[in-house]
């Protein structure tokens, strides 16, 4: 994808990491603090920065292995964050990051993504598509916007509501942020 355009940064900062350009260093303790205390109510959230998933990426880091593995990937996310920009934590992210597989091939980077799904590249998406795209980001395969075989009807229409659901709130994020306006 090369260079991101300012307005690409923000869409994808939007909906992965909102406090990207706005904190100070890596880890996001905010995001740590508010993911740990879902996690003691039994919640499951994210609270990895883009450093921190980059690293995850780089070191093929499974945090499902364990708290040593998360506690790995926030030390690779504090290297990263230290070593390079935040915008070039964002292009490295856009380009390797994996969003899933279409006919038995693993997609990774979202210009790869954008063409297998939409048949144009990132830039060329609306930037509701764009939005749409990085919504899957998240869990790629419940994300994944068509029916499977063999995937009941009723298995379908739960996994949209919650697909629908994470893509109304990433759009919303991105009208707050001031990102895209609400006619886009």
């Amino acid at each position: 994808l090369g260079p991101l355009t300012i307005e690409e940064q923000k869409i994808i900062s939007s909906v992965e990491d909102r406090r990207l350009f706005v904190r100070l260093f890596d880890p996001d303790l905010r995001a740590l603090f508010r993911a740990a205390f879902a996690y003691a109510r039994g919640v499951h959230q994210g609270g990895s920065s883009l450093s921190e998933q980059l690293g995850g990426i780089l070191l093929r880091i499974k945090t499902k292995n364990g708290r040593g593995a998360k506690l790995f990937k926030v030390a690779a996310g504090i290297y990263i964050g230290d070593h390079y920009s935040r915008a070039r934590i964002l292009e490295l992210y856009a380009d390797l990051v994996p969003i899933g597989g279409l006919a038995g091939y693993a997609i990774e980077g979202i210009n790869a993504a954008a063409t297998a799904f939409y048949g144009r590249s990132f830039r060329n998406l609306s930037p509701t598509q764009q939005i749409e795209l990085l919504v899957r980001l998240r869990a790629p395969y419940a994300m994944y916007p068509y029916q499977r075989p063999n995937e009941s009807e009723p298995g379908y229409s739960a996994r949209m509501r919650v697909y629908k659901a994470r893509f109304d709130a990433a759009l919303e994020s991105a009208v707050d942020d001031g990102v895209i306006n609400p006619a886009q």
